[in-house]
């Protein structure tokens, strides 16, 4: 694949990441940020393997102990 395909793919994705539904949880314990799912399935695949590296490293907000857990939920059609 030559590299401007490559840059279109990767800001394409980037941009549908961008305009995802979210809902975030907050409690005492930590923040739960659940995504919505995206329609294409390689877009969803790859977000799942992002948010499991992202959740292996237990994200926290500056200042704040407790910490970040990211949740792609299924879609409900």
């Amino acid at each position: 694949m030559p590299i401007s395909a490559m840059r279109t793919s990767t800001g394409g994705i980037t941009r549908n990441l961008l305009y995802l539904g979210d809902v975030i949880d907050f409690s005492l314990h930590g923040i739960t940020v659940h995504l919505e799912r995206p329609d294409p399935p390689r877009l969803a695949r790859a977000l799942g393997l992002l948010i499991e590296e992202i959740n292996l490293k237990q994200p926290r907000l500056c200042g704040d102990g407790r910490s970040v857990t990211y949740v792609l939920e299924s879609r409900s059609n």
